[in-house]
């Protein structure tokens, strides 16, 4: 399980900007792997009442967005894959996730690397998978000015966000 770990964060700091992977060709948020797995992102819209739970609400206004994304049905791990398969559907997401903030008014996208274990929701999170996004995300920052990263957490389940600061 460490071994992983350095690995995963060698591969991520290493091509967090996904620079050398070739993205999967998408339409309305969809694409195919080359296995035929479909993937789907989807942006949840929070609510004034959740943004509350995750002390948002004073801070941004209410277009505020969970990005998430499932391999068949599943945010949960699908099936084991190769890293080129993964970093591939990985860089598509976030191709998806840049279109979706520049086609229309975002304040702020969080993100929560799901259980890579079929577990409810919020029970227990990926914290290699959230440090992957992380050095991901961080690195297409550069690419949307005046946005800025902020850890977040709900019991004890680790996320984080990117919002654009003119908006706080």
């Amino acid at each position: 399980m460490i071994k992983l770990k350095l690995i995963l964060e060698k591969l991520a700091s290493e091509i967090g900007d996904l620079n050398n992977i070739e993205s999967y060709s998408y339409n309305n948020n969809s694409f195919k792997t080359e296995d035929g797995w479909e993937v789907n992102v989807y942006f949840q819209l929070y609510n004034d009442e959740e943004l509350g739970i995750l002390n948002l609400k004073d801070m941004l206004d209410s277009s505020v967005y969970n990005v998430v994304y499932s391999v068949e049905g599943e945010q949960s791990q699908y099936q084991k894959s190769s890293l080129k398969t993964y970093f591939k559907i990985i860089k598509t997401v976030f191709n998806i996730f840049k279109d979706f903030v520049k086609s229309r008014k975002v304040d702020g996208l969080t993100f929560f690397a799901a259980s890579i274990l079929k577990r409810p929701f919020l029970s227990v999170a990926n914290s290699q998978k959230n440090k992957l996004y992380k050095a991901i995300v961080m690195n297409y920052l550069k690419e949307l000015p005046n946005w800025v990263m902020k850890d977040i957490e709900l019991n004890n389940f680790k996320g984080f966000m990117i919002y654009n600061k003119n908006n706080e």
